[in-house]
């Protein structure tokens, strides 16, 4: 007797197993015949099913791109400058911030628009599992997703993507700067003293203004100030009264609440290719109160030249590691 109560117990579990598998396979088989005999939903219905997969990641990939350029450009800005990272280092951070972001808000996404209206397809859960239904949501999420990043991409339109590069080479420049900034000052007895760099691939003038003023100052190298005329022109001004000269920008005055009154910009001259302009020197505002004397102009073009030996040495350094 007792034999036969261990068989009973020990072929329970076998039978509720099989129980269990039979029991799978026949909602498994029910599933399939459901589906096999499911009606095809009609083009109304299938462009519904588009539209609800790809409108909430036009708005997915839009919050996606925008939230990975704008904390990939600020830490490319503010770490990467600070530690010396490379860009796609920041823009790999930037990406991290963005998934987060999407972990966090991706069901908010499809939750606004389904309240803003979002058609929902009107199909049955035996017509979901069809192929057709199937490809036409995930090509409608593709689509969507798409058309999202490219309109966060947008906002690349509104930003100085070389700013962060410009704050990485003042930083790898910054002994010349403080070099001539200090020094320059002291020697010519001036104010201020300003080292303009050329950014010839972007047209641009950039410097740090000046001794005390940490801020970059960035301008057209086609545009009308002192220091572009005088790297145009490649030769030195030298003025008395800065404001009678319609060349002179102000904007920097205004902005800096500093008043400019004699100056003198000198050329800086690369040696490779001879006689090429790449930057300048620019002192404003003799202490004595008289302007630049032609000493002064001597001394400032020894000091350019100088910086443009070292100018030099950066560049071939900086294609020697590239």
């Amino acid at each position: 007797m007792a034999t036969v109560v261990r068989t009973i117990k020990n072929r329970a579990p076998s039978v509720a197993l099989a129980r269990r598998s039979a029991l799978l396979s026949s909602v498994r088989g029910t599933t399939a015949t459901a589906v096999r005999s499911a009606p095809v939903p009609t083009k109304g219905e299938l462009c519904t099913v588009f539209i609800h997969a790809a409108v909430p990641m036009v708005g997915f990939g839009f919050m996606d791109n925008t939230v990975m350029i704008q904390a990939g450009d600020a830490i490319d800005q503010t770490i990467g400058v600070r530690f010396g990272l490379a860009t796609l280092t920041a823009a790999a951070f930037g990406q991290i911030a963005s998934d987060v972001s999407g972990i966090c808000f991706g069901g908010v996404v499809e939750d606004l628009f389904t309240k803003l209206g979002l058609r929902v397809p009107q199909i049955t859960a035996a017509q979901r599992q069809l192929r057709v239904v199937k490809v036409i949501s995930t090509f409608g999420a593709v689509c969507g997703v798409v058309v999202g990043c490219l309109l966060g991409m947008t906002s690349l339109a509104f930003k100085d993507l070389e700013a962060a590069e410009r704050q990485k080479r003042d930083k790898e420049l910054d002994p010349i700067f403080r070099a001539v900034i200090t020094e320059g000052s002291e020697t010519l007895q001036a104010e201020r003293t300003s080292l303009f760099i050329v950014d010839a691939r972007n047209n641009l003038v950039w410097s740090r203004v000046a001794m005390d003023v940490k801020k970059q100052i960035v301008l057209p190298l086609d545009g009308s100030s002192l220091a572009t005329a005088c790297i145009r022109e490649r030769k030195v001004i030298n003025l008395a009264d800065a404001y009678a000269d319609p060349r002179f920008d102000s904007s920097v005055d205004v902005d800096s609440g500093f008043r400019t009154k004699s100056i003198l910009c000198v050329p800086v001259l690369a040696a490779d290719p001879p006689h090429a302009c790449i930057g300048a020197v620019e002192v404003i505002n003799k202490r004595s109160g008289h302007g630049f004397s032609e000493d002064d102009v001597r001394t400032a073009t020894m000091l350019a030249r100088h910086v443009g030996i070292f100018l030099d040495e950066c560049r071939v350094q900086t294609m020697t590691l590239e």
